[in-house]
């Protein structure tokens, strides 16, 4: 026989332990992103920086990566890739030159999910994407 506060203690670490099992089914999980940035023009200078919030180890546990993306469009054809994971992304990145545009792209697993351009440096394109913290 099981002794009464022996057996309420057993009760609570087996609800406990299903409470933070349900926690953390329902956690943000971290996804794969590509940042594309391409332009209309051969050597279109672009510069900028995206922030990934990631969800940590521990439940409940998130940290910011912030992910520099600069550059210079060397080839209209071929677009420039920038690579991180998150469960919210935040990326506002500008053509720095006074001609030409950039468009900026938000790719989650290669599927399209976000775009924005910059036609000059005081007007960045800017994308938010996903769950916010």
């Amino acid at each position: 026989m099981i002794h009464p506060q022996r057996r309420t203690l057993h009760l609570l670490f087996v609800a406990n332990l299903i409470s933070l099992l349900t926690g953390c089914a329902s956690q943000s999980t971290n996804a794969q992103f590509t940042v594309r940035v391409s332009g209309n023009s051969n050597g279109l200078p672009f510069d900028g920086q995206c922030t990934a919030q990631k969800a940590g180890f521990w439940y409940g546990e998130s940290v910011a990566q912030d992910l520099d993306v600069e550059g210079t469009v060397t080839s209209v054809s071929q677009p420039q890739d920038f690579e991180t994971s998150g469960y919210f992304i935040y990326c506002t990145v500008a053509n720095q030159s006074a001609t030409g545009t950039i468009t900026v792209e938000l790719l989650q697993d290669g599927n399209l999910v976000a775009r924005a351009q910059s036609p000059s440096p005081d007007k960045p394109a800017v994308i938010e994407f996903g769950q916010k913290p």
